[in-house]
C-alpha cells in the first residue's frame, strides 16, 4: 500500500527519511544541510509530498514527489524527486505504488509522472510497467 505522510510523521521520521533522501536524491540536488533543510520545509509546507510503500507497519519503500509546471510549455507532471528501497521489491508491490503516484498525478492535473535513475533495477521495473525509458539525463559538472 501507498500511503501518503503526513508533516508529523515525516517530523518524527525525519533522521531516518533524511539519510533515504540522501542516497537516492538526483545528481543536480544541491547534498548540502541547507539542500536538506529546503526539501524538509517543502515536505512539511506541501509543495513536495513523502510516501511510504508498506504492509502494515513493514516499510518497503520511501519516496519525495512534487508537482513540477515546465515554465515554457506549461506542461504539469508529478516528479519523482528521490526513491529508496528499504529491501528488495516485488515487482507487484512497485507496480501498486507507481498506480498510487499515477491517481495522485490525475487527480492533481498532472500529464505525467516523470522521474530520473541511475539504477538499472528501477529502469528494468520502470520498463516492465510500462514506462517510457527513451529519455536521458545529461549532465555536465561546472
Amino acid at each position: 500500500m501507498l500511503t501518503l505522510l503526513t508533516p508529523s510523521q515525516i517530523s518524527e521520521r525525519w533522521e531516518d527519511l533524511k539519510a533515504a533522501i540522501l542516497v537516492s536524491m538526483p545528481p543536480y540536488a544541491s547534498i548540502t544541510s541547507e539542500g536538506m533543510n529546503n526539501i524538509l520545509e517543502c515536505l512539511m509546507g506541501g509543495s513536495m509530498q513523502g510516501w511510504m510503500l508498506h504492509e502494515g507497519d513493514d516499510n518497503h519503500a520511501f519516496a519525495t514527489t512534487r508537482i513540477e509546471i515546465d515554465p515554457s510549455s506549461g506542461a504539469k507532471n508529478l516528479l519523482i524527486f528521490s526513491l529508496y528501497a528499504y529491501r528488495f521489491i516485488a515487482q507487484e508491490f512497485w507496480a501498486d505504488g507507481i498506480a498510487g503516484l499515477k491517481l495522485f498525478a490525475t487527480e492533481s492535473g498532472c500529464q505525467n509522472v516523470i522521474a530520473f535513475t541511475m539504477e538499472p533495477r528501477v529502469l528494468e521495473l520502470a520498463k516492465m510497467l510500462n514506462a517510457s525509458t527513451d529519455v536521458h539525463l545529461l549532465t555536465w559538472r561546472v
